[in-house]
C-alpha cells in the first residue's frame, strides 16, 4: 500500500471513529503488512539472544492516537511493537546499540532511537528503538526491569482510571480514593506518586550505572597503577640496599642529592621522573599510604553498593504497594 493511501485510510478513520465496511478490507491488508513486519523484527531480536513480547495497537487505541494527535497513518511508528526487558541500565544501553547496528547492517531505512530516559513521557521512560522492515516501521521498546514493572502498572491503572493518565491528565475522578495498606490516597495523588516514584527509579539506575563504572575503573586502572607504584618502590627499596652497601661510610639516606637519583634513572629508564624526586627514606610511608587509600577508596564503593541495594529494596517495595493497590481495585497486578 501506498503511503498517500495509508494515509486517506488513516483520515477517514479518524473522521469515522472505526473501520466501515468500505475500509475494512484495505484497512486488513493494511495491518497485515504490519504484522508481517512485526514477526519478522521478532525473529531478528531472537537472533540477537532477545526474547520478545510484541503487539498490534488495537484499532481503537489507533484511532484515538490518529484524533489526539492528529497524525497521518504512515507517521505512526509504533503501531506495530516489539518489547525487550533486560536486567539494568548497562544491559539496556547495551541491547540499544546491538539492535541498532543489526538492523543498520541489513541496509535499508536507517534505525532511529528516541531515548525517553533523558525525556520521559509523564514519568514512562525507555528506549525505543524504531526499524524499518521493507519500509514498515515497527517500534522497539528497550526496557529495564524496574522500567517495564513501573510502565505496566501505570498502563493498567489507565485501562480503569482512563488512558489519559499516560499523557499528563488526571484521572478519571481524581478525588475518588483508593486504601491500599492502610493508606488512603485519592487517584490524583496515586498518579502522582507514582511519577516521583519514576524519578525515583531513573536516579537509581544512574547510580547503578555510575558506581560500576567507578568500579572498573578503580580496578582496571586504580589498582593497576597502585600495584605499578607499590613494584617501583619494592625495585627502589632494593636498589637503595646496593647503593648503601657501596657507600664506604655510613651517610643516612637522607642526605644523598638529586644527583644519585638521576644516576639511577639513567641505568633504568623505567622510574618515572616525578618519582626519583621523592626522598626513598619515606618509601615505607608511601607503600602503607597506597594501600590505605585503595583500602578506602574499595570501603566507599562498597558502602555506596549497599545503599544502591537499600534505596533498590525500598523502590521495589514502593512498586508492589502500587501494583497491590491495582489488584485491589481489580486491575491485574
Amino acid at each position: 500500500m501506498s503511503k498517500r493511501a495509508l494515509d486517506h485510510l488513516g483520515e477517514r478513520l479518524a473522521a469515522h471513529g472505526r473501520v466501515t465496511e468500505e475500509d475494512a478490507e484495505e484497512f486488513t491488508r493494511a495491518i497485515d503488512a504490519y504484522q508481517e513486519a512485526l514477526l519478522q523484527v521478532a525473529r531478528y531480536l531472537n537472533d540477537l539472544g532477545y526474547l520478545a513480547s510484541t503487539r498490534i495497537k488495537t484499532t481503537t487505541v489507533l484511532i484515538d492516537k490518529l484524533r489526539r494527535e492528529s497524525s497521518r497513518l504512515s507517521q505512526v511508528q509504533d503501531l506495530a511493537g516489539a518489547r525487550v526487558v533486560v536486567a539494568d541500565r548497562r544491559e539496556q544501553d547495551e541491547a540499544v546499540a546491538r539492535i541498532g547496528a543489526f538492523f543498520d547492517q541489513r541496509g535499508g531505512r536507517p534505525c532511529r532511537i528516541k531515548d525517553r530516559r533523558a525525556n520521559p513521557s509523564h514519568g514512562y521512560r525507555a528506549v525505543h528503538v524504531i526499524v524499518f522492515v521493507e519500509d514498515v516501521p515497527v517500534e522497539i521498546q528497550v526496557r529495564t526491569e524496574l522500567q517495564d514493572v513501573w510502565a505496566q502498572i501505570l498502563e493498567r491503572l489507565g485501562d480503569h482510571w482512563g488512558r489519559g493518565i499516560r499523557y499528563g491528565l488526571d484521572p478519571e475522578n481524581p478525588e475518588a480514593t483508593i486504601r491500599t495498606r492502610g493508606t488512603l490516597l485519592t487517584r490524583r495523588d496515586t498518579i502522582r506518586l507514582l511519577g516521583k516514584l519514576s524519578t525515583a527509579i531513573d536516579s537509581l539506575e544512574t547510580q547503578r550505572v555510575t558506581l560500576v563504572n567507578i568500579w572498573q575503573l578503580f580496578n582496571h586502572q586504580t589498582r593497576s597503577t597502585a600495584e605499578g607504584l607499590l613494584a617501583q618502590l619494592d625495585r627502589m627499596e632494593r636498589i637503595e640496599g646496593r647503593l648503601l652497601a657501596d657507600i664506604p661510610t655510613p651517610t643516612p639516606f637522607k642526605d644523598v642529592t638529586a644527583g644519585i637519583y638521576r644516576t639511577l634513572l639513567e641505568h633504568d629508564g623505567s622510574l618515572s621522573s616525578h618519582v626519583s624526586a621523592l626522598s626513598l627514606e619515606y618509601l615505607s610511608d608511601v607503600r602503607t599510604s597506597l594501600i590505605e587509600i585503595i583500602d578506602l577508596i574499595a570501603r566507599v564503593l562498597k558502602n555506596a553498593q549497599e545503599r544502591a541495594d537499600r534505596l533498590e529494596a525500598e523502590t521495589r517495595s514502593a512498586l508492589d504497594l502500587f501494583a497491590q493497590a491495582a489488584e485491589e481495585m481489580g486491575v491485574d497486578p
